[in-house]
């Protein structure tokens, strides 16, 4: 577990139009099945890392074919980032002249929601339970759970929705977060079926299995994807922003938008103190990379430090990549999906705000806010 403490450069991703980012299902030419392929969104970290990336080669000089040495002592290779950090991506929407981060909702938030809106009074938090269950993990597991958990209720992550800054710090705090605060997935991007057929360009025809259908996503206005980036060539600043570069599947294109402002990160809340011990929490921000999910008992996890008490896991995100060099797709690996929240007891230090967890950190994986519970 570390955390950053620098300055970074903010990049925007404003699309020309709509976007792909390939899921974990083959689709290659040829390939039979290749009808409603979803596109996997918000972006795992390694799609716009290795845009930006792209994008800096372009910009000392590469053209096709393996990075000189030039220019991966200044980029890195596809092991190692050194020396560029990143931290990201996040989804933001401009209020004004500012921007705000929007997150998945914390999958122990709970609530009813029906037609894009929330029932205010159904919202409640799930924490640890005070007795212990047995279950599939063990004996004596703290399940969570909550003193009132309203009729029809349920984790509003699986429904869509995600939740703004300040409404996140409110649940790290250990309140439940006002449904202005609270964002429907539809309000953020919306998926466009598209219809697709390849054709040989010295024939102009087609042959079999050559029909494809993805899901593109759109974002709504005032909606952009953002990744912030460290030592980032002075060269490679400007020619970001010289025009549109491809993000993605089928090369779709972005203008790269550098900002000085930063990503505004949840603050986190007073740590409770029960007989000597800290509780805190650790909220998953982007994708974490770890070697397994959290179990009951488990210590430092993650590099966390402590005992993990609990967890309010959604299913994992996996994800792959391209090998651009070799031309063929990266294995898939099960991540721990933003909107994770881990609880866990220690009597030493606890992490700080933007704090990162996990493996390939310096990718953008494993960002966490950090919040309390009682």
């Amino acid at each position: 577990m570390s955390q950053r403490n620098r300055t970074m450069d903010l990049i925007r991703f404003e699309p020309l139009d709509s976007l792909f980012f390939r899921d974990g299902r083959p689709y290659d030419q040829g390939e039979h099945g290749q009808a409603d392929v979803a596109s996997l969104f918000p972006p795992p970290p390694p799609s716009l890392v290795g845009a930006v990336r792209a994008a800096g080669a372009r910009a000392l000089g590469w053209k096709s074919g393996h990075w000189n040495e030039a220019v991966r002592r200044r980029l890195g290779d596809r092991e190692s980032l050194d020396p560029l950090r990143f931290r990201g991506p996040l989804l933001i929407r401009n209020h004004g002249k500012a921007n705000t981060c929007l997150f998945p909702a914390p999958a122990n938030l709970v609530g009813r929601s029906e037609s894009g809106t929330i029932e205010p009074e159904s919202l409640s938090l799930l924490y640890p339970g005070t007795s212990g269950a047995r279950c599939d993990l063990g004996e004596n597991v703290r399940l969570p759970s909550a003193e009132r958990i309203a009729e029809g209720a349920k984790p509003l992550c699986r429904n869509g929705w995600w939740i703004a800054r300040e409404g996140l710090e409110r649940i790290l705090q250990g309140e439940p977060p006002r449904p202005d605060e609270l964002v429907h997935r539809s309000r953020i991007w919306r998926e466009e079926p598209r219809v697709g057929i390849a054709r040989n360009p010295e024939t102009r025809t087609t042959g079999e299995g050559a029909m494809y259908s993805p899901r593109h996503v759109r974002l709504a206005a005032g909606i952009a994807l953002a990744l912030e980036v460290d030592n980032l060539p002075s060269e490679c600043r400007s020619f970001l922003e010289s025009g549109p570069h491809p993000v993605g599947g089928e090369s779709r294109m972005c203008w790269m938008r550098l900002d000085d402002c930063g990503l505004t990160l949840p603050k986190s809340p007073p740590w409770p103190n029960a007989n000597g011990r800290i509780r805190y929490s650790i909220t998953i921000l982007t994708p974490a990379d770890t070697a397994k999910p959290p179990l009951p008992g488990d210590l430092d996890y993650a590099g966390l430090r402590g005992k993990v008490v609990s967890a309010c896991l959604p299913p994992p995100v996996v994800i792959g990549g391209w090998n651009s060099e070799k031309r063929t797709p990266l294995p898939l690996k099960p991540c721990l999906a933003p909107g994770s929240v881990i609880f866990l007891e220690t009597d030493a230090a606890i992490p700080e705000p933007g704090a990162i967890v996990g493996e390939r950190t310096n990718w953008g994986f494993g960002l966490v806010a950090v919040g309390a519970w009682n």
